[in-house]
């Protein structure tokens, strides 16, 4: 019949081909779509052009992001928080671990070196003002003697000190001429005999034979620690000018260098320390020993000036 489609029966197609395909000799031509001409196909070229530059702005973006992390003073492995770590400066504290720089670990050794150096400085200084301070106790104490105890000071008797032959205000605003203290000679008034034997009190030209000083009184120490030769001149020089002193023997000296004690033999009771008794008599007597210690050091080369006196009251 005209004008009719001529076709493949179907059975005499399944009889060539068991899988039911038809050879591709005998397939029906397939079209190709080609993108027509115009906007489609300039889209299409415009996308691909673009597709490299993404890649290059997203590989461009990765590169910065870890180089700001750095430049914030964390690394990669803080900034991202896998081990929740924490950054201070330079120390780095992650893991139950503290990371620190050398220099660190040198300064704080160095800390360490200081402050052992300063307490020991410290002990050191506080031991020897101790052992000074023992040192002085032993000695200004008399020999087979606890040390004197020294009186309390008066609150101020108001006699202001005078050197020899000046005048002394009197409570009516006169005056009253000072007469220097002198003291008996060596043997008389109460005082020991002077023997060459040997003793542990020295005396002008010898030792007196026992303890010269009275229990209870007080007494003046000129200077608590003086060399043998130079007690034997004080004591001289003290006598010539009217006043009986005595050097008391001290422990620490050796039998070439025997030490002393110098002390006066002017003994005050306890009211007349205090003022309350003859108040006249200690500011003479300190006046004078001021004097001669000026003396004894200009004129006689003496190693003190009694500059630094001390009352003690003698308790034997």
């Amino acid at each position: 019949m005209a004008g009719r489609r001529k076709t493949t029966p179907l059975f005499e197609i399944m009889s060539r081909n068991g899988n039911g395909v038809a050879p591709e000799s005998e397939r029906a031509p397939t079209e190709r779509l080609e993108p027509k001409p115009g906007r489609v196909q300039a889209e299409w070229h415009a996308e691909a052009e673009d597709a490299p530059a993404e890649r290059v702005r997203a590989a461009r973006a990765e590169q910065v992001r870890p180089e700001r992390g750095n430049e914030s003073g964390g690394d990669a492995g803080s900034a991202a928080g896998g081990d929740g770590g924490r950054t201070f400066g330079k120390a780095t504290v992650g893991g139950g671990v503290v990371r620190l720089p050398i220099n660190y670990v040198y300064i704080v050794l160095s800390v360490v070196l200081v402050t052992v150096l300063i307490a020991w400085s410290v002990g050191y200084s506080s031991g020897n003002t101790a052992a000074q301070e023992e040192a002085r106790e032993e000695i200004e104490s008399a020999t087979n003697a606890a040390r004197p105890r020294e009186v309390d000071p008066p609150s101020g008797n108001g006699v202001p000190a005078t050197g020899p032959g000046q005048a002394t205000p009197a409570p009516g605003g006169g005056s009253t001429p000072a007469t220097p203290v002198s003291a008996p000679p060596a043997g008389a008034g109460g005082l020991p005999a002077i023997v060459a034997e040997r003793t542990d009190f020295k005396a002008p030209g010898g030792y007196y034979a026992t303890e010269p000083r009275e229990a209870g009184l007080n007494y003046f120490c000129l200077v608590s620690r003086l060399p043998e030769a130079d007690t034997e001149r004080a004591l001289e020089f003290l006598a010539r000018n009217g006043v009986a002193a005595l050097g008391v023997e001290q422990r620490g000296g050796t039998a070439n260098n025997r030490l002393f004690a110098l002390y006066t033999l002017e003994g005050l009771t306890r009211d007349e320390y205090a003022g309350r008794d003859n108040p006249q008599r200690r500011s003479r007597h300190e006046s004078l020993v001021a004097e001669l210690g000026r003396r004894w050091q200009g004129e006689e080369r003496g190693t003190s000036d009694f500059s630094q006196p001390q009352w003690f009251r003698f308790s034997p």
